[in-house]
């Protein structure tokens, strides 16, 4: 399996295609999706397993979703713990 460097931009497409997909089949069920993307850093990942990843959290959004609405953001946000 390849691991490379997957930029921000890489991360943000691949996540804005698997994005379409699953809102067309969620579509089907009426159901409201939102989804916000937020700053990737670069990451040593593969591309396919990235996809898989993105696929899976919002499938799992829509699917253990009780609402009409699913609202999901991703990104990366630093948290410094002070002393």
């Amino acid at each position: 399996m390849n691991y490379e460097p997957t930029t921000s931009a890489v991360c943000t497409n691949l996540f804005t295609s698997v994005t379409f997909n699953v809102t067309h089949i969620a579509f089907d069920d009426a159901l409201d999706i939102k989804v916000g993307v937020g700053d990737f850093p670069t990451v040593w990942g593969n591309r396919m397993l990235l996809q898989r990843l993105f696929t899976n959290i919002l499938n799992n959004a829509v699917k253990y979703n009780d609402k009409n609405e699913v609202i999901v953001n991703i990104g990366l946000r630093r948290v410094v713990k002070k002393r």
